[in-house]
C-alpha cells in the first residue's frame, strides 16, 4: 500500500506537469489527418521555447509541496522530455502501420513487466516509476527510429522555427486554443481532484469522468470518414436517449445506477464534440465559440462548486448545442 500511494502521487504530479504544456501549446489537433509533420515541429519548438522557466517553476512548486529535491527534478525533467516529444508521438501514432504499432506496444508491455519484477525482487518502487515517467518519450523515440526520421534534421528545423517565431505571440496563440480544449477534457474530473464547498459526487461517477476522456482520445485517432459518421449517429442516438431519461432522474426517487447510465449516455456525444473542437477545421477557430465555451464551462463550475454539485453535468449542454446547430445548418442548406 505505501508503494501504491507513492506511485499514484508521483504519477499524478507528472501528468499535471505535462498537461501544463498542453494548456499553452495543445497537441490534440496533431492527431487530425489534415496536420503534417511540420505542425508537430512547430508545437514542439514552441513548447521548448518556454520549457526552462516552466521546468524551474515545476521543481520549485514540487519542492514546496514537500517532495524531495531528487523527486522534484526527476518529475520536472521527465515532464519536459515528454512535453517536447509528445507532439511527434501524437502526429505519428494514428499514422503507424498496425504491425509497427504492435511491435512498440508489445515491447513496452514487456518492459513494464520487467519493471514490476524488479520492484518485487528489490522491494523498490523506483523501477516502476522510472518506466512510467519515461514511457511516452521513449515511445516517441521508437517512432522516430521506425519512421526513419533524422533527429539532427528535426532539431535543426525546431531551431529554425524558434528563430523565426515571436515568443510572446506564440504563447498567447497557444493558450488561446490550449486552455479551452484541456479544460473541456478534464472538466468532469475537477470535483474529484478538488473538494467543492457544495459537497461531493458519489465516487461511482468517476467512471464517467474517465470514460469521456478515453473515448475522446480514441475518436481523435480515427481517420475513417465512414467510421466518424457512424460515431456521430451513435452520439445523436445517445443524446436522444439521455434527454428521454433525464426526467426519470430529475423527478424519480434517487437511483445511482440510473443516474450513472444517464451520465454515460451523454459521455459519447461529449467526447465526439470534444474531437470537433481541435484541429485546423475545429470549432475553436471561431473566437465567438471559444469565448462561449470558456464562459459557459467556468460559469457551470462556479455554480456547481457553490450551489449544487450535480450542476457539473450541465456541461453536457455543449454537445447538444453542437448537434442542434448541425441539424439547423442542414435544414438551411435544403431550403
Amino acid at each position: 500500500m505505501p508503494d501504491a500511494i507513492t506511485y499514484v502521487m508521483v504519477l499524478s504530479r507528472y501528468v499535471i506537469c505535462v498537461e501544463v504544456y498542453n494548456v499553452i501549446f495543445p497537441t490534440d489537433g496533431l492527431y487530425k489527418k489534415e496536420q503534417n509533420f511540420q505542425d508537430a515541429i512547430k508545437v514542439s519548438a514552441s513548447r521548448l521555447q518556454f520549457s526552462l522557466p516552466v521546468a524551474a517553476l515545476t521543481i520549485l512548486v514540487l519542492y514546496l509541496m514537500k517532495a524531495s529535491v531528487v523527486q522534484s527534478i526527476f518529475i520536472a525533467l521527465s515532464a519536459l522530455l515528454s512535453a517536447t516529444l509528445i507532439p511527434f508521438y501524437s502526429h505519428f501514432f494514428p499514422r503507424l502501420k498496425f504491425s509497427q504499432l504492435a511491435k512498440i506496444e508489445i515491447s513496452f508491455h514487456l518492459a513494464a513487466l520487467a519493471s514490476v519484477f524488479l520492484w518485487l525482487a528489490t522491494n523498490s518502487i523506483l523501477f516502476v516509476l522510472i518506466f512510467s515517467l519515461l514511457e511516452i518519450p521513449c515511445k516517441a523515440l521508437c517512432i522516430f527510429f521506425l519512421q526513419k526520421i533524422g533527429v539532427a534534421t528535426t532539431l535543426r528545423s525546431m531551431k529554425e522555427e524558434n528563430r523565426t517565431s515571436h515568443a510572446g505571440r506564440n504563447f498567447f496563440n497557444g493558450i488561446k486554443f490550449g486552455y479551452p480544449i484541456t479544460f473541456s477534457n478534464y472538466f468532469f474530473r475537477l470535483p474529484f481532484a478538488f473538494p467543492f464547498p457544495s459537497g461531493a459526487i458519489d465516487p461511482i461517477f468517476v467512471l464517467a469522468s474517465q470514460l469521456s476522456s478515453a473515448a475522446y482520445n480514441v475518436i481523435l485517432v480515427i481517420h475513417s470518414d465512414r467510421l466518424t459518421k457512424l460515431i456521430k449517429y451513435a452520439a445523436l442516438f445517445s443524446t436522444a436517449l439521455g434527454v428521454f431519461l433525464v426526467p426519470l432522474v430529475a423527478y424519480g426517487s434517487p437511483n445511482i445506477p440510473l443516474q450513472l447510465f444517464v451520465v454515460l449516455c451523454f459521455t459519447l456525444p461529449y467526447s465526439f464534440w470534444l474531437s470537433c473542437l481541435s484541429g485546423l477545421k475545429g470549432l475553436l477557430n471561431s473566437r465567438g465559440y471559444r469565448l462561449f465555451l470558456i464562459l459557459g464551462l467556468n460559469s457551470i463550475m462556479l455554480l456547481a462548486a457553490f450551489v449544487k454539485i450535480e450542476l457539473i453535468w450541465a456541461a453536457f449542454i455543449f454537445p447538444f448545442f453542437y448537434f442542434m446547430s448541425l441539424i439547423w445548418a442542414k435544414k438551411n442548406a435544403r431550403s
